[in-house]
């Protein structure tokens, strides 16, 4: 798993599938053509100002006074870059009048960054500022490793709260205690199809770009082509490995865990999700078992090809190999410009979920300061300016302007095109960072060949988000139901792959599938899911 995450920070894509829990597992973001600008107005109007840290100036802080925050740095390559020094003292030259705080970067590496971090803090090492990803932070508070954020987030915390407070609450919160400050990026789920637009040409289809489209009409579009194409043309170039992709059909809210221990299941045509709170077993349902035989139908068709189940290829690949029309995916902003840089081909988006947003998608990434930081009030303040209205996010990200990138385009608000030096790559230049876990993402540059308005569409994509789950903020600690957890999860990797592939006939399998997840305990888990979220409404739903 570990390996697969470096794989995706260092392609700058996005992973949509939630793959485990806050309790120990990711949705991974990554996005190598999303940096940062320099001057972001938030959209509730306030703009971030770039000498505050909680509201508070402290300009005039001697050397005496400069508290060192030593800072977490996640290494995927194995080596140090020759220019951190420099981005030691650019960062400073920001901190040090600012709010008294200079910065010490502590490389570890990226695969080894959860066992690093826990063995440093243990040792009392000198460890002021840490991130988890993918990891959530509940060893790490059941280890008393560290602080509860809440009191520092109130007083110093004003640029994370105008940038993303939606994400401190729906990811930060471990038993109703802040303990992780999530970074700003995309702040909602929206799927649908990723369509060739030479293909949709072709054959004269026509995509209305402000219609939601349900399955029945995506069928028409896919036998449509189909009949033109062939049989060895298919539709979906993505159902791979242990791919559920009924998140794509439906709305769901995995609670910060995943399908395993239950879900909320969203109608998308309903206006008001706020009394939605039923944790239901997603297989038993009557959504799945639709899902399942539409997946089947296609199988039969000819839509999926038959080696969907087993095929590792990724969806790139098989674009770019010209056999396959799409990708049942994300939609979100600049979902189809990304896809089609990647594989050569202008994407058409065809929406099926309008944007929404559960609590899951900020659970990947998490600031915290471990209990050998001797002065949190400055580290948080340190934290704070990371979303604040200056440099310091892109230069922890990118390195030096002149020497590690250069600028290609730069518009009226401030948002950049950045490339690398001639001749250069992330591997050549001074310093690069390939893990996008600082700050604002949606005030970082972006990389060529994306274009100047890509923060821009993901900023009104945000938007744009109209339903929010009942259940931000909860996140199921399975503690309680490990076993039976881990047992779940091995059965539904073992039927998921086929069942989405249109692999196995719906009216014999599933009814095997779930029987096998209630001999694994699957009941048991929900059980457990629901007496917690249970507790959680009764203190926060008031």
């Amino acid at each position: 798993m570990k390996s697969k995450l470096i794989a995706l920070f260092m392609a700058g894509v996005l992973l949509v599938s939630c793959l485990t829990g806050c309790s120990g597992g990711t949705q991974a973001q990554g996005n190598d053509g999303n940096l940062k600008d320099s001057k972001t107005t938030q959209a509730d109007g306030d703009s971030k100002d770039s000498n505050t840290a909680g509201g508070k100036n402290d300009a005039d802080n001697s050397s005496e006074d400069l508290y060192n925050v030593v800072m977490v740095w996640p290494n995927l390559t194995g080596s140090v870059p020759v220019g951190m020094p420099d981005v030691e003292a650019a960062i400073n030259a920001i901190t040090e009048p600012a709010i008294g705080v200079s910065v010490t970067l502590e490389p570890i590496d990226f695969a080894n960054l959860a066992s690093e971090t826990t063995l440093m803090i243990s040792s009392g090492e000198k460890l002021d500022l840490i991130v988890s990803v993918g990891s959530g932070v509940s060893s790490l508070v059941n280890s008393n490793s560290i602080i509860p954020l809440d009191d520092l987030y109130a007083q110093y915390g004003s640029d994370i709260k105008n940038t993303c407070d939606i994400a401190v609450q729906g990811g930060g919160f471990y038993n109703n205690v802040l303990y992780g400050i999530p970074n700003s990026y995309i702040q909602g789920e929206s799927y649908g199809f990723l369509a060739r637009k030479d293909i949709l040409d072709k054959y004269g289809i026509t995509i209305d770009p402000d219609k939601l489209y349900n399955y029945a009409e995506l069928e028409e579009i896919f036998a449509t082509v189909k009949a033109g194409e062939g049989d060895s043309f298919y539709m979906i170039s993505n159902i791979m490995n242990n791919s559920d992709m009924f998140s794509t059909m439906y709305p769901v809210d995995t609670l910060g865990a995943t399908s395993a221990s239950g879900l909320l299941l969203f109608d998308k045509e309903d206006n008001d999700w706020s009394d939605n709170t039923e944790i239901i077993n997603e297989f038993e349902s009557e959504q799945y078992k639709e899902y399942a035989e539409t997946m089947y139908r296609w199988a039969q068709a000819g839509y999926i090809a038959p080696d969907a189940a087993s095929n590792t290829d990724s969806e790139t690949i098989l674009l770019k190999g010209g056999n396959y029309l799409g990708s049942l995916t994300w939609t979100t902003g600049t979902a189809k410009n990304d896809l089609g840089i990647n594989t050569g081909y202008e994407m058409e988006a065809i929406h099926i979920i309008p944007g929404y947003t559960v609590g899951s998608r900020f659970q990947n990434i998490l600031w915290s300061i471990p209990i050998t930081c001797e002065n949190p009030e400055k580290t948080f303040q340190f934290l704070n300016m990371l979303y604040g209205d200056n440099e310091l996010d892109t230069i922890l990200q990118f390195g030096l302007e002149g020497i590690s990138y250069e600028v290609v385009e730069k518009n009226d608000n401030g948002d950049m095109v950045i490339k690398y030096p001639e001749g250069m790559d992330s591997s050549s230049v001074p310093y690069s960072q390939g893990a996008g876990v600082y700050g604002d993402r949606l005030s970082w540059p972006v990389f060529t060949p994306n274009t100047v308005d890509t923060n821009q569409m993901l900023r009104d994509f945000n938007d744009s988000i109209k339903q929010v789950s009942p259940a931000m903020g909860y996140c199921f600690v399975t503690d309680n139901v490990q076993s039976e957890y881990a047992a779940v999860q091995a059965v539904v990797a073992q039927y998921v792959a086929i069942i989405s592939a249109g692999s196995v006939d719906p009216a014999v399998e599933l009814p095997e599938f779930q029987s096998a997840l209630k001999a694994a305990g699957i009941d048991d888990v929900i059980e457990e899911n629901r007496a917690q979220f249970a507790q959680w409404l009764e203190v926060n739903k008031n």
